[in-house]
């Protein structure tokens, strides 16, 4: 007797066996790209010296301590770096390990786009969006990179995705978590992570089908938790002893609120702050090596955002926006069939499919005219900052074609050409990156490892009893060498021309045996010294009286040995 098989189970399942095998593809793209060959990735020597020092102690841990002597913090909260500590405790400390926690973070990114994508506009634009975010080159740039932005974006994804989880179900536990997410986020890139909090209270409030004051209500504690999160470090940081709290990096009178506001917040907006910042508006303009993935310039105009390679993903995501709003003109037609379909209890709290998708239109559209505007303003632009529009780019490319397609009735496998399509460009340069080992950290006082490897073995040999292993003019100039030996560094100066120790403190010092060696940094002439740029007061000390080991060691270090006889020198003016 001839058994007769139905293929319409087979064929019903087919579509679930694609999504399944189109998310796992997606996934192991995602990893792939952003996990391959992170030891042949350049880290960033300032960043990756506050690692060291922060597991040297629970002190430097807290106030993320630049050196292990706990004498200078960086400009960034401790929070920020947190992940990369545990990641070399357990791991070792090494590039890879440094790297690890960014590009995890930047793969959860991919998975929480999916979420969202499928949230506001079904599963296959979800899986389009998380397509895009997975091989979009600034998204896979910024997580092989030494830096916090691909943490950050990937909390804001957390906050969004709970934002539209309790607009769509009423949940307050959603919107209190979403709070803490993005209070979690400016703990890690301060106010470059509120970029997209206008887009997504638009977007819960769109979502949400609560009376509006009701809405507003709840984004009111959505607000005070992100506040009372996001300035929980900086509370707890300020308000410990003077004599506790190092020196932050960047600021102007050593608080960690200063450099928070004013040298992360405020002074990026003003052209006339740009060459306080970082000793890095030279080392960011510089051309990195081949395939450094300079995606734009660092004009700090909207010029800037246009760079060559995001000019496609511009245009198509402008398109994809554009597909939204066709795709979401039908929304009338989907919120009555959606009430139809709902129990007569959940009718009224249950947000239709119709409003969820123009929600994530509009929230989408903000974010991005948001961070455009933002940016257009911004001083020293670099290309790891616009990973916060990444997600709403991804999300317009990937719900856009989806929604062309269904406009135009496409089968499901032409849809998947044309993602397929519109996504080789970015994934050709995005292999690029993986390949050249790119980067888009600072790299602040990025030294050669042969000369690291020599100055370290000199130090080494040559203080056995000293305090510190050496002064030194600025606190990038000895990044390379505190992440190599994790020993205490007397820091003369914050940065080039912002002295941090006295004179008289650098020569009782040396007196007492306590630093034999001092590092000078920038221009250190007789007059030069103490003009902008210039190596300070204690630097230039060190450079008349000591002993010039440049020759020697690679670096201009020079033997400062007590007992020394002092003489002036002149002043500047």
């Amino acid at each position: 007797m001839t058994r007769v098989v139905s293929v319409r189970p087979v064929a019903a399942a087919l579509p679930a066996v694609a999504a399944i095998a189109g998310g796992t593809a997606v996934a192991a793209g995602a990893l792939a790209l952003r996990l391959t060959d992170l030891s042949r990735v350049r880290p960033d020597p300032f960043y990756d010296a506050a690692v060291r020092s922060m597991g040297t102690s629970w002190h430097d841990f807290l106030f993320g301590a630049l050196e292990p002597g706990g004498s200078v913090a960086i400009d960034k909260p401790a929070p920020a770096l947190w992940p990369q500590v545990v990641a070399t405790k357990l791991l070792g400390f090494s590039t890879a390990s440094l790297l690890v926690p960014e590009a995890l973070a930047g793969a959860a990114s991919v998975g929480l786009v999916y979420v969202l994508g499928r949230m506001l506009w079904r599963p296959a634009a979800g899986l389009a969006a998380a397509a895009a975010l997975a091989v979009l080159p600034v998204a896979v740039l910024t997580a092989r990179s030494d830096t916090m932005d691909a943490l950050a974006t990937a909390l804001t994804l957390l906050a969004a995705v709970l934002l539209v989880r309790s607009g769509s179900r009423g949940g307050k536990w959603a919107l209190a978590g979403a709070g803490a997410a993005i209070g979690l986020a400016f703990n890690v890139k301060l106010f470059q992570a509120l970029v997209p909090v206008p887009a997504l209270a638009l977007l819960y409030v769109a979502a949400s089908s609560l009376p509006i004051g009701e809405r507003l209500s709840r984004l009111a504690l959505t607000a005070s938790v992100a506040l009372a999160v996001g300035l929980s470090w900086l509370a707890v940081v300020t308000t410990a002893p003077g004599r506790e709290q190092p020196f932050a990096f960047g600021s102007g009178n050593g608080s960690a609120l200063s450099a928070a506001f004013g040298y992360d917040g405020i002074d990026r907006l003003d052209p006339a702050m740009r060459p306080a910042h970082h000793a890095a508006a030279a080392v960011a303009q510089a051309p990195g090596p081949p395939g450094a993935g300079r995606l734009v310039g660092a004009g700090g105009h909207l010029g800037a955002l246009l760079g060559t390679e995001l000019v496609p993903a511009l245009i198509l995501g402008g398109v994809a926006a554009i597909a939204l709003t066709v795709a979401v003109a039908g929304r009338w037609r989907a919120a009555a069939r959606a009430r139809e379909d709902a129990p007569a209890g959940d009718a009224a709290t249950l947000a239709p499919p119709g409003r969820l998708a123009l929600a994530g239109a509009l929230g989408v559209g903000a974010w991005l005219l948001t961070g455009f505007g933002l940016f257009s303003f911004l001083h020293g632009l670099q290309t790891r900052y616009l990973d916060a529009l990444a997600p709403a780019v991804a999300l317009a490319l990937g719900g856009g074609i989806v929604a062309l397609g269904r406009w135009a009735r496409m089968p499901g496998w032409a849809m998947a050409c044309a993602v397929a399509a519109v996504l080789a460009v970015p994934a050709a340069h995005a292999l690029a990156v993986v390949d050249d080992a790119s980067s888009d950290s600072g790299h602040l006082g990025q030294l050669p490892a042969s000369t690291v490897d020599r100055l370290s073995a000199f130090l080494q040999r040559h203080t056995k009893g000293e305090r510190y292993e050496v002064a030194t003019a600025t606190a990038v100039k000895a990044a390379p060498l505190i992440a190599k030996d994790a020993r205490p560094v007397l820091m003369l100066g914050t940065r080039a021309g912002h002295p941090l120790t006295p004179l008289r403190r650098l020569i009782a010092d040396v007196r007492h045996r306590e630093v034999a060696y001092v590092l000078v940094a920038g221009r250190c002439g007789p007059h030069s010294a103490l003009g902008p740029g210039g190596c300070g007061r204690a630097a230039r000390w060190a450079k008349v009286h000591g002993r010039n080991l440049s020759a020697r060691v690679g670096v201009p270090l020079y033997a400062v040995h007590a007992p020394l006889r002092t003489r002036r020198y002149p002043r500047r003016g």
